[in-house]
């Protein structure tokens, strides 16, 4: 799986892309604001992101993945710090692969894409 990156702290982006990689998927690009985010969906062609829903001042990750799955199909895995039914609801129409709080473990992430593929 080709998994596109969007997170604004730049050593979680590290980190979550060497755990992805570890897990056997292909990170097509770590990006951390929306704007970057949205440039990329084309030419990376992604199966997937990984989007943290609050990017600081780079913009907002629930508008990066209904852009990225109502313009091209892709789907999103979407990491927040408080993952609850306020968000589901909000991401329900743009089918997210899944939800993953932060804190987590690689084991979490390997679950979810694993669901995913």
């Amino acid at each position: 799986m080709r998994i596109l990156v969007v997170e604004d702290e730049a050593i979680l982006a590290e980190v979550l892309s060497e755990m992805i990689e570890d897990l056997g998927h292909e990170v097509c690009a770590v990006v951390g604001t929306a704007a970057e985010a949205l440039d990329l969906l084309g030419s990376s062609r992604p199966d997937a992101l990984l989007v943290d829903v609050n990017l600081g001042r780079g913009g907002n990750g629930i508008a990066v993945a209904s852009t990225a799955f109502e313009r091209h199909g892709v789907r999103s895995f979407i990491m927040s710090g408080a993952v609850d039914s306020a968000l589901v609801g909000e991401t329900a129409a743009i089918r997210p692969f899944g939800f993953i709080a932060k804190p987590f473990e690689q084991a979490q992430l390997a679950q979810a894409i694993a669901l995913a593929d």
